[in-house]
């Protein structure tokens, strides 16, 4: 949905969005003057609690039917004979952990590879330390240590982009299944009371 002040990491470009340079109007504005709800962006949509509360639900509501079943009530039987009425007992307690894996699967396999991504590079940062500390002593051709040189930086980058975006992307989960809980915990407070 549009909204009066949207996020502009909803229309970024990909180098925009790689640097974050979408954020950088707002660090700009706050260095001018102080900075007032007014200058805030809206919540891109899909940060948003009815988006967020929802695609909880529906995922809790689809491990609920699963594990839910039908079977005669002992009690019913017991007091007014033999019924057709049926209860549903769940087979198992429901794991709240496999609900929010279930509804964020896709984001935590995305910051997985990410972490991994970042892992790695900084494992291959130091090999190209020693390749250039080999090529000095060894005085070999000169485009060689460019190249190892170019390699380090790009490598230093591309790990920086990575764990900035992992970070990002696990304070947005962090936020969103914060959101869900807190709903789901007051809707059953609701129930209870």
């Amino acid at each position: 949905p549009k909204t009066e002040n949207p996020s502009p990491a909803e229309e970024a470009s990909f180098a925009s969005w790689c640097f974050f340079a979408w954020f950088e109007p707002l660090i700009w504005r706050g260095f001018r003057k102080p900075l007032t709800w007014e200058d805030l962006w809206n919540l891109r949509y899909r940060d948003t609690s009815t988006y967020v509360v929802a695609k909880f639900q529906k995922q809790f509501n689809e491990i609920l039917k699963k594990s839910t079943r039908f079977s005669k009530s002992e009690h019913d039987t017991k007091l007014s004979g033999p019924t057709n009425t049926e209860s549903k007992r769940p087979k198992k307690p429901i794991s709240i952990t496999g609900v929010i894996f279930k509804t964020y699967w896709t984001t935590l396999v995305s910051c997985a590879l990410l972490k991994l991504l970042s892992d790695a590079t900084g494992v291959v940062t130091p090999l190209f330390l020693h390749s250039i500390i080999k090529f000095v002593e060894s005085q070999d051709y000169m485009w060689k240590g460019v190249l190892y040189a170019v390699c380090m930086f790009l490598t230093g980058e591309f790990q920086t982009i990575t764990v900035h975006h992992y970070t990002y992307m696990m304070y947005v989960l962090g936020i969103n299944c914060r959101t869900a809980l807190m709903s789901a915990i007051y809707k059953k407070a609701l129930r209870i009371s």
